[in-house]
């Protein structure tokens, strides 16, 4: 059966907290049974790791895999777990709204009182030279704001997803065909050896 995921057409608007674009996403190598797991999950984040983790520990041993490549990949899962982590203390751990709003008076506060202070040098000047101040200040003032919480909107997270997404599709092309080259090489070598035996066995 097929999923029906909604996808989205237009330019996100900007009262939305993330984007992604969900057209490029494998949506159709997770069946509906996932999906309506990771729906339900408080973090999603932690329950895809989850989810990784159990498909590594299910991999059976093999030629090419063994306990020392499994704990490898596993330890990759808990690196990133470990990201999860932090990414999630930055944008949990918010300036106290105390703090930000003591700031923000007393930044007014100074404003208003800086055109006293200059109207005696600066005389019809102390306007726009004030408007100036007041709108540098005002702009560190909400860069630091916005810095706060990357999240929001300063990091392109669907332009991340997809250049860590090209990069494993191609490790995984790259991986491909070297095992696909190597396996050739592997042919050739036998079909030599047999004609060899072959030419020595009709020589005799």
């Amino acid at each position: 059966g097929t999923t029906t995921i909604p996808t989205t057409t237009a330019t996100p608007p900007r009262q939305q907290k993330c984007w992604v674009d969900r057209r490029n996403l494998p949506w159709c190598l997770i069946d509906r049974d996932s999906l309506r797991r990771v729906s339900r999950a408080q973090n999603r984040p932690l329950w895809v790791c989850d989810r990784m983790a159990r498909e590594i520990m299910d991999i059976p041993y093999g030629p090419n895999f063994s306990s020392r490549e499994r704990l490898l990949l596993l330890s990759q899962v808990d690196k990133l777990t470990n990201t999860i982590g932090q990414c999630e203390r930055i944008h949990n751990t918010a300036v106290p709204l105390n703090y930000a709003r003591h700031s923000l008076r007393s930044l007014t506060l100074w404003l208003i009182t800086l055109p006293f202070a200059m109207v005696k040098d600066l005389g019809l000047l102390t306007g726009p030279v004030t408007g100036i101040i007041a709108w540098l200040l005002f702009g560190v003032y909400q860069i630091g704001y916005s810095i706060e919480d990357p999240f929001q909107g300063s990091l392109r997270l669907s332009t991340l997803c997809d250049a860590i997404r090209q990069d494993v599709m191609g490790e995984m092309e790259a991986r491909e065909s070297a095992y696909s080259l190597d396996w050739d090489e592997d042919d050739d070598v036998d079909n030599n050896n047999n004609n060899n035996h072959n030419d020595a066995m009709f020589s005799t």
